[in-house]
């Protein structure tokens, strides 16, 4: 299938229109809007991976100019941040054979930084690139329609002025953080949903129609599993220093700088943590096998606790809650080990098998089992009438163990005596 050259054409062919139909879609259902230009944006990475750069740059040119004939140029153009240079880079990321939680991270990194780079320059395209501009008028414009309706609702009901007021002040801050996130955190989310639409169709496809588009996508690790790395940590910090130290430095342009950065800075950083959060909480489903319908209904509960999510990610930069835990086995004799203290209180770990005893404390004359009651000690200098002076350890004289001992080596056990060399 889209092997030779007629039906590869047709299938880019194909393809673009897949976008175009996508497009259309989005733009007649604002609600599915994300994940229906997410949708349209598969092909290009299709493309992409399956048949290479030269099927890529066919399908761009093909897909773009249709789309500025109907939508005009600002929107053609506006597509080459969102979906085709993410589609490109991820597709030649993994044609290299990178793993694929770093192909999409460093994708990830590479898009939001674009995309905000040609954010100041899209409202010189035309309409369609003034359209993401008015995210911002837009919430601008909600913050006082929601401030009018609820002193129009404190009015009719009579309700304590006090708490409307404090309802009012709660919505306002929370509104302008979300004036801040345009456009970095925005750009960040959107591209955040569109390579994960990108990925999961891959794999899809290329467990469908894998040996006919030549897709070999290597699935993601299991999502219990998902962790990033601990420097992501000092992204949070530093957003949290910038966004509430804003007040300390002057004038009034740099502490909006300040506060602009350090709110995107920490809500990118709740997003990944959200996720971290997210995985170990299906961690602790797979540990104690939570039956399907239970996780579906501890799920729903904490996504309503988006911030203890988030904060169990931080903690777990730290605490580690999926480090495997070594437990010690409850019966020694098992293990064919047992544990030993010496004389200076160190452990001595020693094998049942008395001829592996442990070299470093084992005297060069011990052939077998100690004798039961024996202590061990350094040894010492002791002299015997059979043997003269020789290295023995001390064995007590009264000991009825120490004595038969001696008389297994050969010597009286009465008639020894040791003396300290």
């Amino acid at each position: 299938m889209f092997q030779t050259l007629r039906q590869r054409t047709i299938g880019t062919t194909l393809m673009a229109g897949w976008t175009l139909a996508g497009l259309f879609l989005a733009s007649r259902l604002p609600l599915l809007g994300a994940v229906l230009m997410a949708l349209a944006g598969l092909p290009a990475f299709l493309v992409g991976f399956a048949w290479g750069g030269v099927w890529f740059v066919i399908y761009g040119f093909l897909t773009l100019g249709l789309t500025g004939w109907f939508n005009g140029t600002g929107a053609a153009v506006l597509l080459i941040p969102l979906v085709m240079i993410p589609a490109g880079v991820l597709a030649s990321l993994l044609k290299a054979r990178l793993l694929p939680m770093r192909a999409l991270g460093l994708t990830l990194l590479l898009a939001t930084l674009i995309s905000t780079a040609l954010w100041g320059v899209l409202p010189l395209l035309g309409e369609g690139g003034t359209q993401l501009w008015g995210i911002k008028n837009h919430l601008v414009a909600q913050k006082e329609v929601f401030a009018g309706q609820i002193r129009e609702f404190q009015k009719q009901n009579g309700t304590d002025s006090q708490s409307a007021e404090l309802l009012l002040e709660h919505t306002k801050v929370w509104i302008d953080f979300l004036i801040l996130l345009v456009p970095v955190t925005f750009i960040f989310a959107w591209h955040l949903i569109s390579l994960g639409v990108f990925y999961a169709g891959g794999v899809l496809m290329a467990s469908r129609l894998g040996l006919g588009l030549g897709l070999a996508v290597e699935p993601l690790p299991s999502f219990p599993t998902w962790r990033f790395g601990w420097n992501l940590i000092w992204l949070f910090v530093g957003g949290w220093l910038m966004f509430y130290g804003a007040d300390m430095f002057e004038p009034a342009s740099i502490q909006d700088l300040f506060r602009s950065i350090g709110a995107n800075c920490l809500a990118i950083s709740k997003i990944l943590y959200f996720i971290v959060g997210l995985s170990i909480v299906f961690f602790y489903f797979d540990t104690y096998k939570i039956s399907p319908p239970n996780r579906i209904g501890l799920s729903f509960l904490a996504l309503l606790l988006t911030n203890l999510l988030v904060w169990l990610g931080i903690i777990d930069v730290w605490a580690d809650f999926r480090a495997p835990k070594l437990r010690r086995p409850r019966n020694p004799a098992a293990t064919g080990t047992t544990t030993r203290t010496h004389s200076s209180n160190k452990p001595i770990r020693r094998s049942n098998n008395a001829n592996t005893l442990d070299q470093r404390y084992r005297p060069r004359w011990q052939k077998g089992r100690l004798p039961e009651g024996y202590r061990r000690l350094r040894p010492k200098f002791s002299f015997s009438p059979q043997l003269g002076c020789s290295l023995y350890p001390r064995i007590p004289k009264e000991s009825q163990a120490g004595r038969g001992f001696l008389e297994t080596q050969g010597i009286e056990g009465k008639g020894s005596r040791q003396t300290d060399g």
